[in-house]
């Protein structure tokens, strides 16, 4: 019972601060972000978003940006020019992105969570499409992967 009056606060505090800086539904969160029904406050909510974005990031788009390895530069030669421009476009919105976050883990504040919480919706809605798209170019590119077989000659 008292777990359900906290909750009840929980997403009070929420719509509040949802209707001030217009904010998605907190059931689309926890469905698009996958998080647990538990989260006790605004900073958490903020946090389960930037877990996943953050970590996807960091496994997959920037080992395309700066070709950690092999497969990733081929990876990239499958990227046309404006996609490849896209992918540090987008890159480089969510390093800001992590910047914001980072202060916030130092120093909270529920207003500028809230708006975080806001941008990070926004960035999402375009991000995810996109890379969904990528991922599929990704997965019909290694399934049709044929390496040319041609004599190299050495000029130096």
């Amino acid at each position: 019972m008292l777990e359900m009056i906290f909750m009840s606060d929980v997403l009070e505090e929420y719509k509040k601060l949802q209707v001030k800086f217009n904010l998605p539904e907190m059931q689309e969160l926890k469905t698009m972000f996958q998080f647990n029904e538990n989260v006790s406050d605004i900073e958490e909510v903020r946090n389960e978003m930037t877990n996943k974005i953050f970590e996807f990031m960091e496994r997959v788009v920037e080992p395309l940006v700066w070709c950690n390895n092999q497969c990733h530069m081929i990876e990239k030669s499958m990227l046309t020019e404006e996609e490849s421009k896209d992918l540090f476009s987008t890159y480089k919105k969510t390093q800001a992105l992590k910047w914001r976050n980072n202060l916030l883990l130092i120093k909270p504040d529920n207003k500028e969570s809230a708006k975080l919480i806001k941008d990070l919706w926004d960035f999402w809605t375009s991000f995810e499409p996109n890379m969904s798209k990528i991922c599929m170019k990704f997965s019909d590119g290694w399934s049709d992967l044929k390496f040319k077989n041609e004599q190299v000659n050495y000029h130096g």
